[in-house]
């Protein structure tokens, strides 16, 4: 039982570790409408558009997949590190 709450600790501390990665990204490259990124985004033709579209679902999907795995066996890989860290 100790493990699953330190393994969803540590699921919810990378959560926050990723969602705060993907704010300041936004903020950084989206702080007015002359940034780097906007002028590309609405400059850029539909092909770039689509890609950049799907490259972005992928990426939330991936993302998704690994929290739901981490979520299910997140606890052996911590049962391994608090076995290395005791010898």
């Amino acid at each position: 039982v100790d493990v699953k709450i330190a393994a969803g600790g540590l699921l919810i501390s990378i959560m926050a570790v990723i969602i705060g990665i993907i704010i300041s990204l936004i903020q950084e490259l989206g702080s007015s409408e002359t940034s780097p990124f906007f002028v590309f985004l609405f400059s850029a033709p539909a092909g770039y558009k689509i890609l950049f579209s799907g490259i972005a679902v992928f990426a939330i999907l991936a993302v998704t997949l690994f929290m739901i795995y981490f979520w299910k066996n997140g606890y052996y890989v911590i049962l391994r590190v608090m076995g290395k860290l005791e010898r």
